[in-house]
């Protein structure tokens, strides 16, 4: 059995497809360490998979983005939007 580690960004966009593929690795001969934000630690255990949390600021609630970085509350969708993630 081999061990991987997965490790995703706190985003949905970026965990939901990780769950996926980590849940059919799981299903083959592949004990699976999921490492992203405490706020999918239930997502994570109900596939069956283990749960490492991230650590220090890497370990944010993305629905609260506003509260972290206030620059995205007033930026304009696309390009203003992606150079503030940037800064």
């Amino acid at each position: 059995m081999s061990k991987l580690l997965v490790a995703s960004h706190p985003m949905a966009g970026h965990v939901n497809p990780m769950l996926a593929v980590s849940e059919s690795l799981s299903k083959g001969v592949h004990d699976i360490i999921f490492n992203t934000s405490k706020l999918s630690r239930e997502e994570v255990e109900a596939r069956g998979l283990r749960f490492a949390p991230l650590l220090g600021n890497a370990n944010f609630d993305h629905r609260r983005l506003g509260e972290l970085v206030p620059q995205l509350r007033t930026a304009a969708p696309g390009a203003e939007l992606s150079i503030t993630y940037r800064k």
